[in-house]
């Protein structure tokens, strides 16, 4: 028998290679260790299962296995250890299933254990395999030996060679300087050529100067000396000669002449040229800085009627509607068809999947969509079933995330769902009275608009927030801001979304511009315009990054170009406004 000490090194010499299946397996989910994290008992789950199975409402938990004590750091189960040696074994028993490339298989007998990719040929090697294919490796090197020692020889027998090419290149290098000095030469001849062109536009200059100052000087002293005129016709001619010398002194200016340093010469343009060109500075200046500064002119320019709309397909009461980023392709959830639907930009129906069912990748009642910008994946919540589904863009389900609860990761009736660039998931747990911000796994990070937490005796979690069910979530590229619809108490809210304090608020109960009737869907644009669903009162308001009202788009009402109740909202990259109509049945486009 071996003694613990041997076992030891013989696992770190075999490394992940000698781990058993069963180490490698989550005892929560029974599926391979996902971003695996350990307990003091020494026990190692996936990090979401730990999560789910803690809920994270308690201080204290037992292990799954062993029952034995722990507790939940101060961030969470995410400050728990991680285990890289079990997490690299299960990556690698993940992609030997899968078989893809990751898992190394020796070229010989196809073995898996203790394999090395040989740097010469690239294979992989076992250990008893590469002593033969080193000895190979060996007679190549010493062939290789032998043909760079006779092309060392080859070289040597080149000296005479060497010495007709030196003479070679010195001789290019004399007709190199040659040429050079020639140009110079001639370089230096068009230098005084020009020199002289711009003597002479000097000497007309001051001539016209000086011509000018004589003329104004003579109509000075001859109208000073002279009586008053007394015809109109004298007095005329008179205001009109002062007014063109008064012009052409103001606007006096030497020779406006520009090099050509490729072609050595001298350009002057004409005047109406300059003042073009100066007009059309001014123009793209005022371009930019109205670019920059007022970005609602779009929006503006939009007419107040739909420009599309369409029905077909949707069947009863459609809910969130989202935007592909890759295709343009519109994405729209039936809350009472259980399917997603997907239209191209003229409203024809191009796809659509999802049926209703409690098995995995099955609805109840899908609202929100969001398009992870870094797995191309689709997110969509879903209010009965209180998870987020996770598929990709063909409609195939992936995975679910969180479940029923108030702790972190979990959720009650969630509505819209938003994501940034970095892959982070914000969510409207709606009847949690909060936003969660998750990563992609749907580990939780951190939560907005919770004022206080407490964890009761029992166990329980119990929170005091400043939102009153909020319905619409959207977030800037970066994360650095949260953007929510809190459709109880009529607010748009925005937060840091590093720190969760509160930034801006405006709204309020009501019909007027700027006010809201529960409005539950919001979306951003990447100027940072705020385009809120302000759903009771059947249109879209339009307001800048700093919440001052741009204008509204739609009316209420159930006849032709009207909105009966705004569900979603989404923007193209052209920054087309989509709407979803849960009364109406439809969708808008302005």
């Amino acid at each position: 028998a071996s003694s613990p000490s041997e076992v030891s090194s013989s696992t770190t010499l075999l490394g992940t290679e000698m781990l058993d299946e069963d180490e490698l397996t989550c005892a929560i989910c029974l599926d391979l260790l996902h971003r695996p994290r350990s307990l003091p008992c020494g026990h190692t789950f996936c990090l979401v299962c730990l999560q789910n199975y803690v809920n994270s409402c308690r201080t204290l938990f037992t292990c799954p296995s062993c029952r034995g004590a722990a507790q939940v750091p101060s961030e969470g189960v995410v400050g728990l250890p991680s285990n890289t040696t079990l997490a690299k074994g299960a990556r690698l028993l993940r992609e030997r299933r899968e078989g893809r490339p990751g898992a190394l298989v020796c070229a010989a007998c196809h073995t898996s254990l203790d394999v090395k990719a040989c740097g010469h040929c690239k294979a992989a090697w076992c250990l008893t395999c590469s002593s033969g294919h080193l000895q190979q490796v060996q007679a190549d090197v010493a062939e290789l030996r032998e043909r760079l020692a006779s092309a060392r020889n080859t070289l040597s027998c080149r000296s005479e060679e060497d010495e007709f090419t030196q003479m070679r290149l010195s001789k290019l290098e004399e007709k190199i300087g040659e040429a050079v000095e020639e140009r110079v030469a001639n370089l230096q001849e068009e230098g005084k050529k020009l020199t002289a062109q711009v003597e002479e536009l000097r000497k007309e200059s001051q001539e016209r100067s000086h011509k000018l100052s004589q003329d104004i000087e003579k109509v000075l002293t001859s109208s000073s000396q002279g009586q008053q005129e007394t015809k109109l016709e004298e007095a005329g001619r008179l205001h009109s000669m002062l007014l063109t010398l008064l012009k052409a002194a103001s606007t006096a200016k030497g020779p406006r002449v520009t090099l050509d340093q490729v072609s050595l010469t001298l350009s002057s343009p004409s005047s109406a040229a300059v003042e073009e060109e100066v007009e059309g500075k001014e123009e793209e200046e005022e371009e930019k800085q109205f670019q920059s500064q007022d970005h609602s002119l779009l929006y503006r320019s939009k007419g107040s009627l739909t420009r599309l709309r369409w029905g077909q397909h949707l069947g009863e009461r459609p809910a969130g509607v989202a935007v592909s980023p890759w295709t343009s392709e519109i994405y729209v959830t039936g809350s009472d068809t259980c399917r997603v639907n997907v239209f191209d930009g003229s409203g024809r129906q191009v796809s659509s999947f999802g049926s209703r069912g409690h098995a995995d990748g099955q609805f109840l009642c899908p609202i929100g969509l969001a398009f992870s910008h870094v797995s191309k994946e689709v997110f969509i919540t879903d209010k009965w079933k209180h998870c987020i589904h996770v598929f990709d863009t063909d409609g195939n389900f992936i995975r679910q995330l969180g479940r029923k609860g108030k702790g972190f990761g979990h959720f009650s009736s969630p509505e819209g769902i938003a994501t940034d660039r970095h892959g982070n998931i914000y969510v409207a747990d709606t009847c949690n009275h909060r936003v969660q911000i998750l990563d992609g796994d749907g580990v939780f990070l951190r939560e907005v608009g919770v004022v206080s937490s407490e964890t009761l005796q029992d166990g329980r979690r119990y929170t005091k927030s400043e939102f009153n069910e909020p319905t619409g979530v959207a977030a800037s590229l970066d994360g650095s801001r949260v953007y929510v619809a809190d459709a109880g108490n009529h607010r748009i809210k925005v937060f840091n979304g590093t720190s969760g304090e509160r930034v801006l608020m405006f709204g309020s109960r009501g019909r007027h511009k700027g006010q809201f009737e529960t409005p539950e869907c919001i979306v951003v644009d990447p100027e940072g315009f705020i385009v809120v669903g302000d759903s009771g009162n059947g249109r879209i308001q339009v307001f800048r990054p700093n919440g001052n009202f741009v204008r509204y788009l739609g009316t209420r009402g159930n006849s032709h170009g009207e909105l009966g109740w705004v569900s979603g909202v989404g923007l193209s990259k052209t920054l087309d406004v989509v709407v979803t109509d849960f009364k109406n049945n439809l969708v808008a486009v302005y």
